[in-house]
């Protein structure tokens, strides 16, 4: 099962000679600084690579280079990994980080590292899967990630592993196939919609009858190539179902960060490593709540196969038992900077008390 374990960012946006961000064994990564001294850039740089879209679509624009200068090149992004292996005619080779650099004349900027130090551009889904992030922006978008929009979506990922469960039993599916007939019967005894139906059926066959092949139409009530498709995430409130837009942020967050824990308890060592990045938790929420926030992930970062990265100006996810994952993110001369202080370290400049 695949994690992060280093993330390094050269010439992006407000970051200029290369930041280094170690990410913990256990417990949360936190980003904590002032406004505008770049925690959003870096965890960007982490869903550029891991994140929905392919790394090789992210086609940089003037202000994506440190100072809005193009001449600051290579932008460069490395996310250091481990227990990822890539398939090949040769088995399996291990991978020791995915690597986006962009410059002058490059022609192919996404790449993978193999752990001999051979650089290879044949990057394939499956690879680069088994480390994912999805990011949850300070405006949550809950709706949409809990929606079919796209495959890589936290809704469509969940979905896909219940139909794979599912399919593994030929007699479930044939008894779910029985039980979706008799729905659509029912549907079928409304007589608008059998006229809509059977005239809609009429008119396609009408209009590609000229075709090389025959387009056909049909009503089902599950799409059989994903019977779990056709469901919905809901929230409710005093037994009455709501909208995503009728949430506050607050409550999307801990909407949010319930679907995780939940995920991650259901695939327990099975789902492929996941990386949930979460913009100010605290934004929104009562300061109980910020503290419950807290503990959620605390309690979040602890799974098999779950890392967390925050960013957050709130001490209530600061934590001394958790030093190894507190990044302190600051500018010097207008680009961006980071501390990191390990335990060890920590340790070491703690003089002692002397008695007297």
């Amino acid at each position: 099962m695949g994690r992060v374990t280093k993330l390094s960012v050269k010439n992006f946006k407000s970051i200029r000679e290369r930041v280094h961000v170690t990410f913990p064994d256990r417990g949360p990564l936190v980003i904590v600084g002032p406004n505008n001294v770049g925690k959003s850039n870096l965890v960007r740089a982490l869903e550029i690579v891991l994140g929905e879209s392919w790394p090789d679509s992210f086609q940089p624009e003037d202000h994506d280079f440190f100072s809005r200068d193009r001449t600051n090149t290579p932008l460069e992004i490395t996310v250091e990994v481990e227990d990822v292996v890539h398939a090949s005619k040769y088995g399996n080779i291990p991978i020791e980080a995915f690597l986006l650099r962009h410059s002058d004349g490059e022609e192919k900027p996404f790449c993978m590292i193999e752990r001999n130090g051979s650089v290879n551009a044949f990057v394939s889904n499956t690879t680069r899967e088994q480390c994912r992030a999805i990011l949850v922006t300070a405006d949550r978008r809950l709706s949409y990630q809990l929606g079919y929009s796209s495959k890589y979506t936290f809704l469509s990922k969940l979905m896909k592993k219940f139909h794979e469960a599912l399919t593994a039993d030929p007699a479930r599916v044939g008894a779910l196939k029985d039980t979706f007939e008799e729905i659509r019967a029912t549907f079928e005894g409304i007589e608008e919609f059998s006229i809509f139906a059977e005239e809609l059926k009429k008119q396609t066959a009408d209009f590609s009858k000229n075709w090389n092949y025959r387009l056909e139409v049909d009503f089902s009530a599950y799409d059989p190539s994903n019977y779990f498709r056709s469901l919905r995430v809901h929230p409710m409130q005093d037994g009455e179902v709501r909208t995503f837009e009728e949430l506050g942020t607050g409550q999307e967050l801990v909407l949010a960060l319930s679907f995780a824990y939940a995920y991650a308890k259901a695939f327990h060592g099975q789902a492929e490593g996941l990386v949930l990045i979460i913009e100010e938790p605290e934004a929104h929420l009562h300061p109980l709540a910020q503290e419950w926030v807290g503990r959620k992930i605390q309690e979040l970062s602890g799974i098999e196969g779950i890392q967390v990265v925050i960013t957050t100006h709130s001490p209530a996810f600061l934590s001394v038992m958790n030093l190894e994952g507190l990044v302190v993110a600051r500018k010097e001369n207008r680009a961006t900077r980071v501390t990191q202080l390990s335990r060890a370290s920590a340790v070491s400049q703690i003089r002692p008390y002397k008695v007297t």
